[in-house]
């Protein structure tokens, strides 16, 4: 109870912040249980990996509290409306199983988020490492020490999780009063990579030993950079796994289970003698396909895809261009399509009764798809076009450079010599530099200005490194060289990843196509063995299929879109393209089985 009283000031104000009251009534109220769960789930030593400040026993208390609240507020009320309510079987089924649900699900994530805030810190510096020793040997090589590159890269937006690990370190020895080389060590060692760790680590160990750290800095940057392609592959290969679980499940286990729910609506309706049990939309034979086409296979798909998104490497730098026009196209897509399928079939607004119905229905979810991810995907298209190719080129640029600079000729004279020469798209840049070295603007400003527009983290990442290496390290022709071999080895690992990726698009259109078609013929198949009924009986359950396949074939885009080129805005073209084949394949298998 003091850690009530504490919450109000003599003047009565309040003394702490909502969010520490909250803290302080969870620990009144369940620190106990708290500090038992913080010991099962180690929450002490995963805080410490993950860099999470909050005390373990407090947030434990946080989650007890939250899992307390959404039973109270969502459990019991859904408990009792299924226990005294006359609602059918199948929603009071589903209010049960929601009522146990939602609080496991509150507890199971507040105490996963620790465990998924280390692999984010894992991974975030997993991504950048390679790029991080490379500058780091770079500049070291030009007098720069680690501590002073720490420094650069905690101001440095390119980077993300290197960043923050630099920003811990100077809070450390700037803010706590340790040493730098403590600062660092103290980071290091409860970081969950273990690369990271043992490099540093390393480092720290070379230098109060008094041996070589440039040599020590190059042969681990090397080992680093040797490794990544084992790593791209076991990325590849887990990336892999993935679709191949989600065709398992999201196709092949549909279509299993089609084959059920075809197999009791046919025996259904030949019960009945074939007539159709309710004029609008689905009807209650449809429930359990309907809740399966639009609840589990796109919540599987949508579990693919977030395994997917957060496998794949992530930069800071992203395409929003797309993103904010899909919010312009996307209520204008909706308008045209619905006034599409209502001229085609004005019968639509009292609901879904004949194969014509259906047809102007998915002709109108055609139109909805063009007109909303058309503009969006041409946009994405015109920016990507421009990036394409970069990679490719910066090495290539480098390693002219590297060798012109060999001459004796200073860096800038090299870049105004080298913007004749052709690059790609690269060149643009080159000759922008140039032009603007040739004014007598300093190399950061000239490529600074050049670089206006280019969205590629690779060559973004590789020019500040150049820049660095010029005005910091001197931009001596070893220091040129050295930069110019580690790029060309991250640009090769780089194009061997986005080349293996892109192998893997044909799969989301192969289970796209599946899920269009074979239902409805699977249906049809066995309403055709029972002989006694009429084709429209058929409409609602047809209905729920087709338009489950839509949703699902939007959800196997964006799959597609990230997979090939590790972007959301990527999955457009692939939603066009999907759906529209999709939709495409309902028609005709409707046209073929004589329903329209």
């Amino acid at each position: 109870m003091r850690c009530l009283k504490k919450l109000a000031s003599k003047k009565g104000k309040p003394a702490y912040s909502l969010s520490e009251a909250y803290t302080a009534l969870a620990l009144v109220l369940f620190e106990r249980i708290a500090r038992k769960m913080s010991e099962i789930f180690q929450l002490d030593t995963v805080f410490r990996r993950a860099a999470i400040t909050s005390h373990p026993v407090a947030y434990s208390a946080r989650i007890v509290l939250n899992t307390t609240i959404s039973t109270i507020a969502i459990s019991v009320p859904l408990l009792i409306m299924a226990i005294t309510m006359n609602l059918p079987l199948v929603v009071r089924a589903i209010s049960a199983l929601v009522a146990v649900i939602v609080p496991i699900i509150v507890l199971a994530f507040g105490f996963a988020y620790p465990y998924l805030k280390v692999s984010s810190r894992n991974s975030s510096v997993s991504n950048e490492l390679p790029f991080f020793l490379v500058y780091a040997a770079t500049l070291f090589r030009g007098g720069v020490s680690l501590e002073k590159v720490m420094e650069r890269v905690a101001s440095l937006k390119l980077f993300v999780g290197m960043r923050a690990e630099a920003q811990r370190v100077l809070a450390r020895y700037k803010f706590f009063g340790e040493d730098p080389v403590t600062a660092i060590e103290r980071v290091a060692i409860d970081h969950p990579n273990s690369r990271f760790r043992d490099v540093i680590l390393g480092y720290t160990t070379t230098l109060k030993t008094g041996g070589d750290v440039l040599h020590y800095l190059q042969i681990r940057t090397e080992e680093i950079l040797n490794n990544r392609m084992n790593d791209i592959r076991a990325l590849v290969s887990r990336l892999a796994s993935y679709l191949e679980a989600y065709i398992v499940f999201g196709v092949v286990v549909s279509l299993t289970v089609f084959v059920l729910f075809a197999s009791m609506g046919a025996v259904g309706l030949a019960a009945g003698g074939g007539v159709v049990a309710l004029p609008v939309g689905l009807s209650a034979d449809t429930t359990l396909p309907t809740l399966y086409n639009f609840v589990v296979v796109p919540a599987i798909g949508m579990l693919v895809l977030l395994a997917i998104y957060s496998t794949i490497p992530r930069t800071p730098i992203g395409v929003k261009e797309p993103m904010l026009l899909l919010l312009i196209t996307l209520p204008i897509g909706a308008i045209i399509g619905l006034a599409t399928a209502l001229t085609l079939s004005p019968k639509l607004i009292g609901g879904i009764s004949s194969g014509r119905d259906l047809a102007s229905l998915l002709v109108g979810l055609a139109v909805f798809t063009i007109v909303a991810f058309t503009p969006p995907a041409v946009d994405y298209f015109r920016i990507s076009r421009r990036q394409r190719g970069l990679v490719r080129s910066t090495a290539s640029f480098l390693r002219d450079l590297s060798e012109t600079r060999k001459t004796g000729l200073s860096p800038e004279r090299c870049i105004i010599n080298l913007s004749s020469r052709p690059y790609g798209t690269l060149s643009p840049v080159i000759r922008k530099a140039a032009a603007a070295l040739y004014s007598g603007m300093s190399v950061d400003i000239a490529i600074r200005k050049a670089l206006a527009g280019v969205r590629d983290w690779f060559t973004l990442v590789v020019f500040r490194f150049l820049v660095d290496s010029i005005s910091v390290g001197g931009g001596s022709p070893e220091i040129v060289d050295s930069l110019a071999r580690f790029t060309t080895v991250l640009a090769e690992s780089e194009l061997e990843l986005r080349r293996r990726l892109r192998a893997y698009v044909l799969l989301p259109y192969f289970g796209s196509i599946l899920l269009a078609s074979a239902p409805v013929i699977i249906l049809w198949m066995l309403t055709s063995f029972v002989g006694t009924v009429q084709p429209a009986s058929l409409i609602p359950m047809i209905t729920s299929l087709t338009i489950g396949s839509y949703i699902n074939s939007m959800i196997m885009g964006l799959i597609a879109g990230v997979t090939s080129e590790q972007a959301v805005c990527a999955g457009f073209k692939h939603i066009i393209a999907m759906t529209l084949v999709s939709i495409s394949t309902t028609l005709i298998t409707l046209y073929y089985l004589g329903l329209v």
